[in-house]
């Protein structure tokens, strides 16, 4: 029963500790995003979240967004976005709306393309 108790207490003091985000971290995130990460559950109250839902998942994902946005919204160059055509770990679309999947594929399309025109320039 000690046993039981200590690996319980463990794995939620793992969880707690996982869910630190540093103030850069943070800083990355707009007001709202900043708000969820306090209250995941009241964010998304329709999801049904886990302990694997973390405030670090969710931060990972709006982040990965925000790079979508700046490459379809912002004009950035798909190549120089910070890794874009990797999905980092963590990311999780429960935590993305349906626009804003289309946001990323949009991207995506774009950093595939343009990837593509790198290695086989297109002639005029």
């Amino acid at each position: 029963m000690k046993t039981l108790i200590l690996t319980l207490t463990l794995a939620v003091g793992a969880v707690a500790a996982r869910a630190e985000l540093t103030p850069v971290e943070l800083a990355k995130l707009t007001p709202a995003e900043q708000a969820c990460v306090q209250n995941l559950q009241a964010c998304f109250p329709n999801a049904k979240l886990t302990v694997n839902d973390t405030p670090e998942r969710f931060a990972t994902t709006r982040r990965y967004l925000h790079g979508a946005e700046n490459i379809v919204f912002k004009g950035h160059d798909p190549l120089t976005e910070t890794d874009f055509l990797v999905r980092p770990d963590g990311y999780d679309t429960k935590f993305v709306s349906s626009q804003e999947q289309v946001v990323i594929n949009k991207a995506l399309d774009a950093s595939i393309t343009a990837l593509l025109n790198s290695v086989h320039p297109v002639s005029a």
